[in-house]
């Protein structure tokens, strides 16, 4: 299996880079300067590292670059976020679905798959409900403003430790 990681070089990536290698994955990466990847990372055979500034290169060279690959994962440092994204704040009303993923894409759960109103939520995760075992996961937030072609997707990384 090979997967491009995004943000290799960030807390949360490079914990998942290190996971990854434990576990036999091939990696392939962009960072901006390699050398903030520790030593032991950089020098290990199943990673490929370019190295530049993923925001310079167009749509096709990233598309060429992991097209080999069988599986993305962003850790790029944002938050989730809906403010201001859709239109008048007011009157925003968005189709929201929040899914739990493991490492080979498969999905765990739906954690929300309702029409929402403009405020802040937070979702608890009843672990009895559900039967993980420890390990890296991801978790997608999927919102779309009805009546209209906007939309936004967020996928983060959760390590799970039982």
């Amino acid at each position: 299996m090979k997967v491009f990681v995004a943000g290799a070089n960030g807390a949360t990536g490079c914990r998942l880079v290190r996971e990854l290698l434990y576990r036999g994955v091939y990696i392939k990466t962009i960072v901006r300067r390699a050398e903030k990847l520790s030593l032991d990372i950089r020098t290990h055979t199943h990673i490929v590292i370019l190295e530049t500034n993923i925001l310079q290169l167009n749509e096709n060279a990233v598309a060429d670059y992991i097209k080999d690959c069988d599986a993305v994962a962003s850790c790029l440092g944002h938050n989730i976020s809906l403010k201001g994204i859709f239109g008048n704040p007011k009157y925003l009303v968005t189709d929201s679905v929040m899914k739990l993923f493991n490492t080979l894409g498969r999905e765990i759960a739906t954690l929300v798959n309702s029409y929402q109103t403009r405020g802040d939520y937070s979702i608890s995760l009843n672990m009895n409900n559900i039967n993980l075992s420890s390990g890296i996961y991801f978790y997608t937030l999927s919102v779309n403003e009805p009546n209209s072609n906007k939309y936004f997707r967020d996928t983060k990384v959760m390590n799970f430790v039982k």
